[in-house]
Parts: C-alpha cells; structure tokens; sequence
C-alpha cells in the first residue's frame, strides 16, 4: 500500500524540526518542540493503522488512497514549515503557519479520540470506525481555528472593601506577541480596550515569545495606540518575558507603561480614593516564601486597597490572610480547552483545582484570573474564547451581589519567613535547566536552595 511504504519517511521528515533546532542552538524551542511532537507521532502511528484498516474494509478505494496520502503529506510537511518558520528570526506570514496548526491541533483531537475509543473498549463498547466518526477530530479543529481569536469583552462587578466610590479597571493578559497577535489583530484590541473608558489599565505579563523576543516593536506600536486612563498602565512581567526582562521592561517604561517588580505605588482614583498599586515577579521555586515577601515589600504599610498585578494565579494562595483588595492574573489562559461559551465556567484545567479563569474570593481579598488576550503554546482555543476583563470595583454598600459571580478560593497558605534563605550557584542539572528556559541576554534569577 502506498501509504504503508511512504509512512516511515513522512515521520522522518518531522525529524527535520528537532535537527533544525538543534543546529540553530535553539535550545528551548528545541525542548518544547520534542514535548509535543512525542504524543504527535504516537497519534500518526495509530492514524496510520486507522487509516489501513479503513481501506481494508473497502470504506475507501484505491483513487481516495492516493488523494488521502496528498493531503496526509501536504499536513506533515506543513506542520514541519510551521515550526520552522516560527522558530526562525523573522515572524511567518500566516499562509504557512494556517496549515501547519491545522495539522497540529487535528492531531492532538485524533490522540483524544483515539483515548477515548480505547477507554470504551475496556468497557466492551465497541465504537464505529467508520468514515464519519473519524472525521469528527477534523471538524472540532475546524471550528476550533475559527473561533480562536475571537476576543469577547467579559464584565464583571467586584465589591472592595475601602472603595467609597466606583472605580472601573481594564485587564489585558498573556498577549504573546507573535504570528498569532500580529499588528492587525492588536490595532483592534486598542480600539476595544479604548472604548471601554478604564479609570486604569493593567496589564499582567507574558508579553512576548521564543519567536518575538528578538523583535517585539507590535507590542511597542500596540501600547502608543492605547489611550492613558486618568491612573495610567501598569504591568508586570510574565513567565515568557524573563529572558528579556531588562530590555522590555525599559522599553515599555519609555512607551508610558509603569512596570511593577516587587514594587508598588498609592495612586488616587478619579474620584478620590487612595488605592495601592503594586505588582510581583514571576517565581518558579520557593513561591511561597517568595511570593509573601515580595507582596511585603510591594503592598507597603497603608490601609488603602490593594489592586494586586501578579501573573501567576497560584501566588494567591501564598498571600497574607488580612489583606484587603483584589489580584489580577493570567498565565493560564482560561485552559484554552472547555465548555465557557456555553456558560459554563469549566475547562480542562478546572478538575485540577487550578485558578483556571474568572472571579474569586477569601475573605475581603478577590482574585481575577484572565483568560488570555493571545495564545502560546497549543496553537487554538477552544470553547474558551480570549477576552478582554473590564473589571467595576464598587464599595461594598452599593454591590449588586447578583452580578459577583465568583468562586471561594482555597484557604490560605501559611507563609515561611525568608530571611535566612541564602541564594546559591546553580550547579548541575539546575544550570542545564537555567539555560534552557531563561535567555542567554539575561542572567537567570537565582534559586534558594530550600524548598518552598
């Protein structure tokens, strides 16, 4: 069979990827590259026995063989262009990056199905593997691709206590500059954003990618198009932006962009209130030591209420018990996966106990956790759309708590004092890990040996 003969040189041909990578010393992408293309080629092999069972059957005759084995080429040639391109210095135009995601989300749907025809199996269900069920991945991907960068404006009332009048505040979220929110796309989210008459935008991290650190002048372009509220923009860094952190930091302080690292300022509100601004680091180990330091040293010593910029949704549960006020988050992306845009608040990150997406609560403190402007990492959405949060914060008194829609969060952590932890060299495995995940233009931050 055609097929059968060719395969073996269709999936030496993704060997071409990790070769290209490692020739060009790209070490990260080189990592998060091998990570998905492990479960990607399980899935071809099962495909490919699929697919030679189906013409065994006559479900498919000789004619559709060869036109079946054009497109299956044409879609691993692709998904080798896609990362190619995407990995290289200029950012691709996104006629060859389209079939390439096409490709690969497609995949990662089939794995699903396959899992899930396997898993009826064991309970002695057997599913038909007709031409029908098995085009059902490459549907969901079709619509998957399709709504992805739809952005939905998603509004939400907050009651904060220490607010004497209301006070409305705009978040943006993991915009990922790249192929995927290029100048087009972020003209339009400025003129969204801009309508919608923040007294305060915040922005809370993951900037950039792989592909845009070398070049992020959209996201510079994107930030001169954007109104100043009456309180300004502030942000803070995200996982994505470490490598960088120096120069894109400097560059959006010269934009207009007040950039919080630890820090905090108190800034009035239009109408009178003395709020804290403060933002945190990102920090892989150690967080909850870290974390309770840093918002320490960033929330300051006032009563006013603290509007918390910190991109990790998880530091919440590190935070102080008595604390008044609200933390904007991102980083996960809503889980990209699930069932939002039917109204229900439920994704493939939510079983997990993770701060997924939306509001809540402990105490007299919120969490936000954004969805995502942008997307990184898996190449779609789907049922959880990107989103632009225009958060209301009202005094408590004038709360309408049939519009706070919002979850209890965990209790709090109890936080370790850090004033003995001593930052060592990183040695062994650890310098390994340091390379491949911060930038050879900035030194990695330094691990406490203790955990955390």
């Amino acid at each position: 069979m055609i097929m059968t003969t060719l395969f073996p040189w269709l999936v030496l041909a993704l060997a071409a990827v990790p070769a290209f990578l490692l020739a060009r010393e790209n070490w990260r992408y080189l990592v998060g590259t091998l990570v998905f293309l492990a479960p990607h080629t399980v899935t071809l092999l099962i495909f490919r026995d699929h697919l030679a069972a189906l013409l065994a059957d006559g479900l498919l005759r000789a004619a559709a063989d060869g036109v079946l084995l054009f497109f299956y080429a044409a879609f691993i040639v692709t998904f080798v262009t896609h990362f190619i391109l995407v990995s290289a210095p200029r950012r691709p135009h996104m006629f060859w990056v389209v079939p390439g995601q096409f490709f690969f989300v497609s995949i990662f749907f089939y794995l699903v199905y396959y899992l899930g025809r396997g898993a009826a199996g064991l309970f002695g269900i057997e599913l038909s593997r007709g031409s029908i069920a098995a085009g059902v991945p490459l549907v969901i991907t079709a619509v998957a691709l399709l709504t992805t960068h739809r952005v939905r404006r998603v509004r939400e009332q907050v009651p904060l206590a220490g607010l004497t009048a209301p006070l409305r505040v705009v978040q943006l979220s993991d915009i990922h500059v790249s192929h995927h929110m290029d100048d087009a796309r972020l003209a339009r989210l400025a003129r969204d954003v801009n309508a919608e008459g923040a007294d305060i935008l915040v922005m809370t991290g993951d900037f950039v990618t792989l592909q845009s650190e070398h070049d992020y002048t959209p996201l510079l372009r994107f930030v001169a198009e954007l109104e100043r509220p009456p309180m300004g923009i502030f942000a803070c860094l995200g996982n994505h932006d470490l490598g960088i952190a120096a120069p894109l930091t400097r560059d959006l302080e010269a934009a207009g962009v007040r950039m919080l690292r630890d820090a905090g300022e108190t800034v009035t509100t239009p109408r009178g209130d003395a709020v804290r601004v403060a933002g945190l680091g990102f920090f892989w180990r150690r967080r909850r030591a870290r974390y309770a330091a840093a918002f320490a040293q960033a929330a300051g010593e006032g009563d006013a209420p603290v509007l918390l910029l910190c991109h990790d949704p998880a530091a919440f549960d590190y935070l102080p018990a008595d604390w008044r006020g609200i933390m904007f988050a991102g980083h996960l992306h809503g889980g990209q996966i699930g069932l939002t845009s039917l109204g229900l608040r439920l994704s493939v990150l939510t079983p997990l106990g993770m701060y997924d997406q939306g509001l809540y609560h402990r105490g007299e403190h919120w969490l936000y956790s954004h969805r995502g402007t942008g997307l990184y990492g898996f190449p779609a959405r789907l049922g959880v759309p990107a989103e632009v949060a225009v958060l209301d914060l009202v005094p408590e008194a004038e709360a309408d708590r049939r519009r706070v829609r919002s979850r209890p969060a965990r209790p709090a952590r109890a936080s370790v004092s850090v004033s003995a932890a001593a930052p060592v060299e990183l040695t062994g495995w650890r310098a390994v890990a340091a390379r491949l995940f911060f930038s050879t233009r900035e030194a990695a931050p330094a691990f406490e040996d203790d955990e955390g």
